[in-house]
């Protein structure tokens, strides 16, 4: 028997030499670690044992600061799941919801580790803006209510333009005014025209 698992298990490690070039990274961003899948080069960095690594899983290669797993950390399962890869691993973090946690079961050193990793938390969304509670009411005098900022001649039109937020349209040769734009009314800068 020991035989047969000294057979099976020098078969997975020279598939694991074999594979070890195709091994990627992946950033597990929304629960703060990078991890790798595991290969003969990382088992020896991070000081994993042969059994250890015939289990497949993957290794933390970086972790932020206050991430409950660290740096050399051997993860096997996730959610009570095998872990298979490090990419099938980062697929399933980003499908957390804000807040969620994920359960992540594994080896640090040849101590057992369980730990809860928490995708972080959404932000508040921001309040709407403030209308007005009463309609503005606002007059056509004919003429800007306030200074002229800018005034622009194109051929037979005059722009005018006004720190009452509107632009007035007039006719040179007619001497009348043609067209209003306005802004948003209102208090404050919505509506400025610059």
């Amino acid at each position: 028997m020991a035989l047969r698992w000294l057979a099976t298990g020098a078969a997975a490690l020279a598939m694991a030499v074999a594979t070890e070039a195709l091994a990627e990274e992946a950033r597990i961003a929304p629960l703060g670690f990078t991890a790798a899948d595991v290969t003969p080069a990382l088992a020896k960095k991070h000081e994993l044992f042969l059994k250890d690594m015939l289990r497949g899983g993957v290794v933390v290669t970086a972790a932020r600061e206050g991430a409950s797993v660290r740096v050399g950390d051997h993860l096997l399962k996730a959610g009570g799941r095998n872990i298979v890869s490090a990419q099938l691993l980062a697929e399933r973090a980003a499908k957390l919801k804000p807040g969620e946690t994920l359960a992540l079961a594994g080896l640090r050193g040849a101590e057992r580790i369980a730990v809860k990793a928490a995708a972080p938390k959404a932000e508040p969304a921001r309040p709407p803006r403030k209308l007005l509670a009463a309609p503005l009411l606002s007059l056509e005098t004919g003429g800007h209510t306030a200074k002229i900022r800018d005034v622009i001649v194109r051929g037979d039109r005059l722009f005018t333009a006004s720190y009452d937020k509107t632009v007035r349209i007039w006719s040179l040769s007619k001497k009348k005014l043609l067209r209003v734009l306005r802004g948003p009314s209102g208090p404050g800068d919505p509506g400025k025209i610059y």
